[in-house]
């Protein structure tokens, strides 16, 4: 099936150029969210994840119609190959079923990469000044809205929202999020539904998302949820093109 996002920022904003491209491409399925690029709230992409399927195909006229950043882009394209899912984007002509398409989604990984490379270098230098002037007191501990944090991994916890935008809410990494989680005692997925696909991983020395989806008949985000607990729980695991591969 062929599946349009498109995005709007205004309702005052023209879909006429984006629309034009339903017709064009034959598409099936649109999804549309009316949203600033500030706004970390996008129900309908959030819909769009949920309903894709393997070999379906998700078209937008451009890459910031889908994604607000690259960083985004590459969480959103990785969700899509896990899923098996065709990206295309017009306006820059990428394809990711194609050679040009997946050596583009290279070269902004690599951006990706040099960017976090080239602030934690600013971070230690600016560290490594301050220890000498001793003026260095470390990292100031991070406040938290407790009621907020718990009220969005019950959201998670059902499914509404991922992991992914909980983070991004509060401005923390993966590895934050799940200290937090840890540290306040939350319970976030069905733990004997987590047990299952623990032993299935480790029945079949792998496990992906999509496998979570068609073995235990959940929707993306539930799966997406027990997938990063899997991954966050076993640090000696490898994630690998096939998906998060069990190292005994």
């Amino acid at each position: 099936m062929i599946i349009m996002y498109q995005r709007i920022s205004n309702p005052q904003q023209s879909l006429a150029s984006q629309e034009e491209l339903q017709e064009k491409y034959k598409v099936e399925k649109v999804y549309t969210d009316n949203c600033t690029n500030k706004d970390n709230k996008r129900p309908e992409l959030e819909r769009m994840l949920d309903f894709l399927r393997e070999g379906d195909v998700v078209l937008a006229e451009s890459i910031s119609r889908l994604a607000r950043n690259v960083k985004e882009l590459l969480s959103i394209v990785d969700t899509l190959k896990e899923k098996r899912v065709q990206f295309i984007s017009v306006k820059e002509n990428i394809d990711t079923n194609t050679p040009t398409g997946k050596f583009c989604l290279s070269l902004f990984e690599s951006l990706a990469e040099l960017e976090k490379e080239t602030i934690k270098e600013k971070q230690a230098e600016g560290i490594a000044i301050a220890k000498e002037k001793g003026v260095y007191k470390g990292r100031a501990p991070m406040e938290i809205d407790e009621n907020k944090f718990k009220t969005m991994c019950e959201e998670w916890k059902a499914g509404k929202r991922t992991a992914t935008s909980i983070q991004k809410e509060f401005d923390i990494t993966g590895t934050t999020f799940y200290r937090w989680i840890k540290e306040y005692g939350y319970s976030v997925i069905d733990e004997e539904l987590y047990d299952k696909c623990l032993d299935y991983a480790i029945k079949n020395g792998v496990i992906t998302i999509s496998l979570i989806q068609r073995v235990f008949s959940l929707g993306f985000n539930k799966a997406n949820a027990i997938y990063e607990c899997l991954v966050a729980n076993n640090p000696k695991w490898k994630l690998t093109k096939k998906g998060l591969m069990v190292v005994k």
